[in-house]
């Protein structure tokens, strides 16, 4: 029988929380442009298309997104882990994270907020609804627009290629990116 071992409760989300981190890209009502590292989101639904994403109201990145009613979410590759910390390095309250960190950037078609150049794909979306929980909000977005590099995507991302290798955080300051495909 293989051995286990006891993982801190604190600690133990890490165990199902390997999913692609994303960057959230979002708007204040002032033009100031945010990113911020999110690693707590998933899909809740097809048709249409809804993520939803858990994050501090605290955050400027809430805030944004409470008061404009959107963000975008981008899904970075190996390329941009310097952005992923770079972002998660300072609060949006300080400054303009595409400017102080000169991350090459372009507007959404639906949303008005920044992508980073690059990503391996990206999802604009409307805010829906918020749900507070004590610590967490959980936001609720409709896409309205999606978009990922022609040479990572066929029907679905091809994470096997280098073009389609999302950035997977484990934790700390640990990322990976997927590995081999199984067909």
């Amino acid at each position: 029988m293989p051995q286990y071992k006891s993982v801190p409760l604190d600690s133990a989300y890490r165990l199902i929380n390997h999913g692609p981190v994303l960057l959230i890209s979002s708007r204040s009502r002032r033009g100031r442009f945010d990113l911020a590292p999110i690693a707590w989101a998933c899909p809740v639904g097809m048709e249409p298309c809804q993520v939803l994403l858990a994050m501090s109201p605290g955050h400027q990145t809430f805030r944004n997104i409470q008061a404009e009613r959107g963000f975008i979410v981008c899904v970075p590759g190996k390329a941009q882990v310097k952005w992923v910390r770079e972002a998660g390095s300072i609060s949006g309250t300080q400054a303009d994270k595409f400017a102080k960190f000169k991350i090459p950037s372009f507007p959404g078609k639906k949303v008005r907020a920044q992508i980073p150049q690059g990503t391996v794909a990206y999802l604009e979306c409307n805010w829906q609804r918020t749900i507070r929980l004590k610590e967490v909000a959980l936001v609720i977005g409709r896409c309205v627009h999606a978009a990922a590099l022609a040479q990572a995507y066929q029907g679905r991302l091809r994470a096997e290629k280098p073009e389609g290798k999302t950035l997977h955080h484990l934790g700390g300051n640990v990322f990976m990116v997927p590995g081999d495909k199984l067909a």
